[in-house]
């Protein structure tokens, strides 16, 4: 079988559909080979006795007109007489018998109702009669037994017409069945190996990034199966490289917005248009960290693609870290002139999660909150524990507001649903990014729709026991 997998997909196609069709009618044909001969055969044992009862009637003739009162029925001596009575004929009185050919036997065997031989070698493999003596009284007397070897040839010639006419007709159909299994193996194959050639096709082009080319799914095979994925692989690879240069463009964006600020602001030092003084200073210092916030992110998120990312898993409780967490932003919210609610529903309970991270990533949606909502504004922070398996943290503020269709593009990388206001705010359009990164790591699922208020609201839903 080593070099099954040197010849092409449509011969092995061929050779297995050929080889089982094959097997297929060589069975059948020896199975309805052997019943035609099974039944030719007790055919021809029929035929045997269909002889032998026309010897066995002569048998019985003679012996009712040889039997005499003192013998018993069936008797040797009344055989005897009747056989003698039968040569006798056979010499002087030849037309009282039956001379026809057909009733001519190589080996005949008579014996008694007893067992005893009247005349002949016993036959071990026979085809035997019973000889009946008339009774007008009942049922018929058994006087003997003929018996002769089964038959192993025909008869005559319509026999061997038929049994040659069955053996061509075999042979025929056979030939036939052969010539037609091949036919559909050669159909079949050449069907599959085109479905298949058109998934290399495809598959081909897939690798040589092109994710255009589309296979025929048609139908519920599984080299449809097949080609659905292959197709359902093409979008998902198309929609990665779109993202990537996506990705790439809104990199190359970010980054060379502060840069071009950094070198107007320099040529213009160099060039003596403005002074280095300590507001100059403090501009530049602020793009450098929008800068490194920028690179930090990025960086975070390639290690969390990466799987580099490392979480230290222990039991916390999910109060308290909420709690401290939103205590900490309550004076930059008074600041902000925003006011900061933090709500408990349920009993406390613990979680098995990465506090570090997930303090991480509670803080980037709150940070995402206050930057962006309006003063006088609300921020209403929720920690619900009401559910026996998840735990839900939510965030909601006031306006401004998203439209459902901005709020299903929020987590991903570099979306501002207001470029500019966004990056006046300092953000570097990757924190709800991380959020989701982070929240996945633990299993759980961030979710973005509408506000009550007005403005976004952000929910967290984490497993207690994430697997």
């Amino acid at each position: 079988m080593k070099g099954w997998r040197y010849l092409s997909t449509g011969w092995q196609f061929f050779i297995a559909i050929a080889g089982t069709s094959l097997i297929l009618v060589a069975l059948v044909l020896l199975g309805v080979r052997s019943y035609f001969s099974y039944n030719f055969m007790s055919y021809l044992e029929a035929q045997e006795r269909d002889r032998m009862s026309q010897v066995a009637i002569v048998l019985a003739d003679y012996y009712e007109q040889e039997q005499t009162a003192e013998d018993r029925l069936g008797s040797v001596r009344a055989w005897r007489r009747a056989l003698q009575a039968i040569q006798r004929d056979v010499f002087f009185n030849p037309s009282k018998l039956n001379m026809d050919a057909q009733l001519v036997f190589e080996q005949l065997h008579l014996e008694t109702p007893a067992g005893r031989t009247v005349f002949g070698q016993p036959i071990a493999d026979n085809v035997a009669v019973y000889i009946y003596l008339a009774n007008p009284f009942g049922e018929p007397h058994v006087i003997g037994r003929l018996s002769a070897p089964k038959p192993t040839g025909t008869h005559g010639p319509i026999d061997e017409v038929f049994q040659a006419q069955q053996t061509s007709a075999f042979v025929y159909a056979g030939a036939l069945a052969l010539l037609l299994a091949a036919a559909v193996a050669s159909i079949v194959s050449i069907a599959l190996r085109k479905r298949l050639l058109s998934l290399a096709k495809v598959s081909k082009s897939l690798a040589q990034g092109n994710y255009t080319l589309k296979a025929d799914a048609r139908g519920r095979d599984d080299v449809s199966a097949l080609a659905a994925n292959m197709n359902e692989l093409a979008g998902s690879l198309a929609a990665s490289e779109k993202h990537r240069r996506q990705l790439l463009a809104d990199v190359a964006h970010e980054l060379r917005t502060p840069l071009t600020v950094l070198q107007g602001d320099i040529e213009a030092v160099q060039d003596g248009i403005r002074p280095a003084d300590a507001a100059h200073q403090a501009r530049l210092h602020q793009q450098v960290l929008h800068l490194s916030r920028l690179t930090n992110d990025l960086y975070q998120l390639s290690q969390a693609d990466l799987g580099a990312l490392v979480y230290h898993w222990a039991p916390c409780h999910i109060a308290s870290l909420c709690a401290t967490w939103v205590d900490n932003y309550q004076h930059r919210a008074s600041e902000l002139g925003l006011v900061l609610t933090y709500q408990v529903q349920g009993e406390n309970t613990q979680l098995v999660a990465d506090a570090d991270r997930l303090q991480q990533a509670l803080t980037n949606v709150l940070e995402n909150s206050l930057r962006y909502t309006t003063a006088p504004g609300h921020v209403v922070c929720t920690l619900d524990m009401r559910d026996a398996h998840k735990v839900r943290i939510r965030v909601e503020d006031s306006t401004p507001g998203l439209t459902v269709q901005q709020c299903a593009r929020l987590g991903e990388r570099l979306y501002r649903p207001d470029p500019a206001r966004s990056r006046s705010a300092g953000g570097s359009g990757l924190g709800l990014s991380i959020v989701q990164s982070i929240v996945q790591a633990h299993h759980g699922q961030v979710h973005f729709k509408p506000s009550a208020l007005g403005g976004l609201h952000v929910e967290i839903e984490l497993p207690r026991n994430p697997v």
